[in-house]
């Protein structure tokens, strides 16, 4: 993931009131390192940054939440050039603000909930370095899907709101999926269409690279997780699967063909 790229889906943030087992589940899960970042000001409780094991960079965060009644969540994040501006652009374009612009150390966000009800954050990061094209390791957040029961409605959005492209992918089921790409370069997400399922699935999650996705969702369900959608192979090989964390948060695996 590329975090230079305004309209990349480039960060993921895992919202808890329990930061002990949700460093120990992923960790156990996926290899994880954590780092905690020196608290700012105006915030009650550290952030900690998630580095993929044998990655150079982080790739998401780790937010302790003050309340029972803030949701848990894995909240994808968005590069924007001006938080500002883009908050007030995508309120009009129907999206929900839920959390107005706010700066933490280097970085300006806002929380945002798309048409379909997903949360999601835009935001600005002053200290961002350039990334290089190396692969991902195993672990690391490499792909993200938008869940939708209303294809057209969501496509609209992002692609109006983040310049999104998409192109029909084929999964060798009968379930229609879009690849993602921003400037035409390789996608690095996609939208499943759920729209013939008779379930209201909305979601917007990350997916991480793993070896062997059936033995990644036994040990997850070991851990306290639980398999929402069973391994499924695409036509070119990729299996893939979606789960749910030890406190219900929905995330994906994923293996190379």
């Amino acid at each position: 993931m590329n975090m230079t790229v305004p309209g990349n889906v480039a960060w993921f943030e895992i919202n808890t009131q329990d930061v002990a087992s949700t460093k120990q589940f992923y960790s156990t899960l996926f290899g994880w390192t954590y780092t905690e970042m020196p608290k700012p000001e105006n915030r009650q409780h550290a952030y900690i940054m998630i580095t993929a094991q044998d990655a150079q960079q982080p790739m998401g965060g780790i937010q302790q939440t003050s309340s029972a009644s803030t949701p848990t969540n894995i909240m994808l994040s968005i590069r924007s050039d001006d938080v500002q501006a883009d908050t007030k652009r995508l309120a009009l374009l129907g999206a929900k603000i839920v959390n107005q612009p706010v700066q933490a150390n280097e970085v300006t966000y806002a929380i945002m909930q798309d048409p379909q009800g997903n949360l999601f954050s835009i935001f600005k990061c002053s200290g961002v370095v350039e990334q290089d094209d190396a692969p991902p390791t195993l672990g690391s957040f490499a792909w993200f899907e938008v869940g939708t029961s209303d294809v057209k409605t969501t496509q609209a959005f992002y692609q109006t709101a983040f310049g999104w492209q998409f192109s029909q992918y084929e999964t060798g089921t009968d379930r229609p999926y879009y690849s993602i790409a921003i400037n035409h370069e390789s996608p690095t997400g996609g939208i499943a269409d759920h729209s013939s399922s008779g379930n209201n699935q909305n979601y917007l999650i990350p997916y991480f690279l793993v070896n062997d996705v059936a033995t990644m969702v036994g040990k997850a369900q070991q851990l306290g997780g639980q398999m929402i959608s069973s391994p499924i192979s695409t036509a070119s090989g990729l299996i893939h699967a979606r789960l749910l964390d030890h406190q219900g948060n929905l995330f994906g695996v994923f293996s190379l063909p």
